[in-house]
């Protein structure tokens, strides 16, 4: 089991076998759950730890109003360098003063 993972966090574990040729079957169970189909296209990620997550893969998709607000920054930065202020810390610390954050929280769609 991995480390870092909470045991409630696991919804299934699988094993399998490679053949010869380095191939593998993706247990069914876990092929039910990402709703893989055949012809599917899947994403693997290795971790630093040597642990690999299997996902189904997804074309990522950009959001053209956050690229809008990116460049429009990105571009006033450059023509406006003299604008920029650095934030003292004591300001930061005064902006969340009061604020209780639990990161296991869920967040609703309309937060």
């Amino acid at each position: 089991m991995f480390a870092y993972v909470r045991s409630e966090d696991i919804a299934i574990e699988a094993d399998s076998k490679l053949t010869e040729r380095h191939q593998t079957t993706i247990p069914a169970s876990i092929r039910d759950a990402l709703h893989l189909r055949s012809g599917d296209r899947i994403h693997y990620t290795l971790l630093s730890t040597g642990e690999v997550l299997l996902s189904k893969y997804s074309e990522a998709t950009e959001d053209g109003v956050m690229r809008s607000f990116l460049d429009f920054l990105s571009q006033d930065v450059a023509n406006n360098p003299q604008t920029l202020k650095k934030l003292d810390l004591s300001r930061g610390y005064e902006l969340v003063d009061g604020i209780d954050v639990n990161l296991d929280d869920e967040i609703s769609d309309e937060d």
